[in-house]
């Protein structure tokens, strides 16, 4: 059960509903390979991105606490961010990025009640 009252816990289920809402979209990767991608993998890799992305756009967490959460560098961070910032000026990116985000706030809000009830 999740605490949504604690902020670590409340960011993990945000964390864990990103990758959810990407594994969607990118139906032909393992969750696994989001998560960690593996070299070579770009589509991996972009998914990651999207779901780090996701994190700070539709749940507002700062770049520094995903940096903490995901063990990486800032830096790694901020360009995975730039990464798909750059990508959504194509429409059809930006329209499947508009996906994931409504999708990713579904499953929080879904996961939420749940907890509520």
């Amino acid at each position: 059960m999740v605490n949504v009252h604690h902020a670590d816990e409340r960011q993990r289920l945000m964390l864990t509903c990103c990758y959810q809402a990407v594994r969607e979209h990118f139906s032909h990767i393992a969750l696994r390979d989001i998560i960690e991608p593996p070299h070579g993998l770009f589509d991996a890799l972009l998914a990651r991105q999207c779901a780090v992305t996701l994190m700070r756009d539709e749940f507002h967490v700062p770049r520094r606490r995903i940096a903490m959460m995901l063990e990486r560098q800032r830096t790694t961070i901020s360009f995975a961010m730039q990464a798909v910032t750059t990508r959504r000026d194509c429409a059809v990116f930006n329209i499947a990025y508009e996906r994931m985000a409504r999708r990713a706030r579904e499953i929080f809000n879904r996961e939420t009640r749940k907890v509520a009830a």
